[in-house]
């Protein structure tokens, strides 16, 4: 079974993703996910 590291590009665009999501939630004070959390 494969997972989402067996494609970095999607990879990438899922923690990018979320970590846009994350800054826009950041104000609110909902700290998810963490500035350093990644696939790597």
């Amino acid at each position: 079974m494969s997972s989402i590291t067996d494609f970095p590009v999607l990879a990438d665009a899922v923690a990018t993703w979320a970590l846009a999501l994350a800054d826009w939630l950041r104000p609110y004070g909902i700290n998810f996910p963490p500035p350093d959390w990644g696939f790597h």
